[in-house]
C-alpha cells in the first residue's frame, strides 16, 4: 500500500495544539499589527465570547510569556453564551510544574451583550477582538449593531475580527465599512488558525 506520511500521523496532535493556542496567538498577531507590543500595560476586550474563548481561558498566560515587557494585562471576555460571570488572576492558571508568571491583571468573563455591560462604560481598551462574529448575518447583526456603533465612536481603538472562511470575513468587513469603520489591513489567512476540522457554516 501507499506509505503514510509523517504529517498524516501528526494530524491529531497538530489539531490539538493549534486549537489550544489559536486564541492567544491570534491576539498576539493582532497586537503586533496594531503596534501595541511595546506597551507594558494592555487592556483587551473580547466581544461575543463563546465556548472557543472560554475553554482556552488559562492559555492567556502565554501572552505574558511571549511579551516579557508586559507587566499588566487585563482581558474582558463578554458574550451572552458564556457559562458564568467570574474573574481569574494569571497565577490561578498555573499548574505546579509550570514556571511562575509575574504578569499582573485579570481575565474576566461577563455574560451579556457588550453595549449593555458596565465594562463598556469603563476604561477604554487598547484592542477589541471578535472571533468569528458573523456580523453580516441579519440574525446576528441585530445584537451586534449597538455594540459596533459604540466601538465606532471610540476612534483610534483597533478592532480585529476572524472568520471561518475568507468570504465570511469579507462580508463582515463590508458590513463594518457600511457602519463607518475603516479597513486598515486586508483580510488574509490566519497563520495561527486552529487546524481542528469544523463544519463550514457557509
Amino acid at each position: 500500500g501507499m506509505p503514510i506520511s509523517s504529517f498524516r500521523l501528526m494530524a491529531p496532535v497538530t489539531c490539538f495544539l493549534t486549537d489550544g493556542l489559536t486564541v492567544p496567538m491570534t491576539i498576539q498577531m493582532m497586537l503586533g499589527k496594531s503596534d501595541l507590543l511595546k506597551k507594558s500595560e494592555l487592556r483587551i476586550h473580547i466581544l461575543g465570547a463563546d465556548s472557543l474563548e472560554e475553554t482556552t481561558t488559562r492559555i492567556f498566560v502565554e501572552l505574558g510569556r511571549l511579551n516579557p515587557q508586559l507587566k499588566r494585562l487585563d482581558i474582558a471576555m463578554v458574550g451572552p453564551n458564556l457559562p458564568e460571570n467570574c474573574s481569574y488572576s494569571y497565577s490561578q492558571f498555573l499548574v505546579p510544574h509550570e514556571a511562575p508568571c509575574h504578569l499582573k491583571g485579570t481575565v474576566d468573563q461577563i455574560i451579556g451583550l457588550y453595549h449593555n455591560c458596565s465594562v463598556a462604560r469603563g476604561p477604554i481598551p487598547d484592542l477589541f477582538v471578535a472571533f468569528n462574529p458573523g456580523v453580516y448575518d441579519p440574525s446576528h447583526f441585530v445584537n451586534w449593531k449597538p455594540t459596533l456603533e459604540l466601538l465606532n465612536a471610540r476612534t483610534g481603538v483597533p478592532l480585529g475580527i476572524t472568520g471561518f472562511n475568507f468570504l465570511e470575513v469579507q462580508n463582515d468587513v463590508n458590513k463594518l465599512k457600511a457602519l463607518g469603520f475603516q479597513e486598515n489591513l486586508p483580510a488574509t489567512a490566519n497563520p495561527f488558525r486552529s487546524m481542528r476540522p469544523f463544519l463550514d457554516p457557509a
